[in-house]
This record gives structure tokens, sequence and C-alpha cells, in this order.
């Protein structure tokens, strides 16, 4: 199969990537053992698509998945402008929240779990995180740079 054919450094990012967001999880195999956040479960179809047509029908899914999905959003966050500061937005708001941070916290973990599998995995990690909570840096710029440096450790000198 074309996935089983990933380069140690691909593999490497999907790991190190694991900080934050897992960039190449996808691609290890259609029928990964390992406990996927729905986000990966989502680019799964990818995969499918690819394997079933190649990149048009990765396209075709692509398209044919997230589009109704973004249309909606669109749409209910310009009627979620529009309603304004009304006292029952507000409260759907605030009930919202911690279920938002709920779910966020669980995606991390699932994640992390997955990804840190040594002390160099995990001092990324905290590296990662400090940089992320006391910088203004950008967090996609840290998880990208952290899986490209992952990735250059694990293919050139094999580390965990």
């Amino acid at each position: 199969s074309r996935f089983q054919q990933m380069t140690p450094a691909m593999f490497a990012v999907s790991r190190m990537a694991g900080t934050g967001i897992c960039l190449f999880m996808p691609l290890l195999s259609t029928r990964s053992t390992r406990a996927q956040t729905l986000s990966q479960a989502m680019m799964m179809v990818l995969v499918f698509g690819f394997q079933v047509a190649g990149l048009l029908g990765a396209a075709v899914v692509l398209f044919s998945f997230f589009l109704p999905s973004s249309i909606l959003c669109l749409f209910v966050g310009r009627l979620w402008v529009r309603i304004g500061e009304r006292p029952w937005r507000r409260a759907v708001q605030n009930a919202l929240e911690p279920i938002s941070i709920g779910l966020m916290c669980s995606g991390v973990y699932a994640v992390a779990k997955a990804a840190v599998v040594g002390p160099l995995t995990l001092g990324m990690a905290a590296v990662t995180l400090v940089v992320i909570l006391f910088t203004r840096v950008n967090p996609v710029f840290m998880i990208i740079g952290m899986g490209v440096a992952g990735a250059s450790l694990m293919y050139f000198f094999g580390l965990k």
C-alpha cells in the first residue's frame, strides 16, 4: 500500500507534532490501533478517498465532507453576530464554554498520550506548552517547529 511507504521523517513528524497537532497521523494506516481524536478520525476520510481514486478522490472527499459544515458555520456565525447581546445568547454562550474547554482538554490528552513516548518527546511537549502559554508566539509555528525538530532528531539520530 502507498501509505505504508512513509519515510521515517514523515513518521517522526507525526509523532512529534503530537505536542499539539498530529500532522501526518492519518497517513500512518487506515487501521490505526491508537486512540484518535475526532479531528484525526475525520481526516481519515481523505485517506480513504485517496486510496479509492487518488488525488481527485481525496479532493472530492475533502469538499463533500468539510464544505457543508463550513457553510453551516459561516451562516450560524453571521446569525450569532446579528443577534447581538441578547440575554439568552449570553446564557447559551456561558453554558457552552465549559463544554468546549472539556472537549479541547480531552483532545489534547488523547494526542499527548499517543505522542509523548519518551523523555525527549516529553521535554519537547513541555517546552512547547511553556512557550505557548507565556509568549505571544503563534501556536501553529511552535507545533510545526517542534514537529520538524523531532522528525530531524528521529531521522538523523534515531532518538525518540
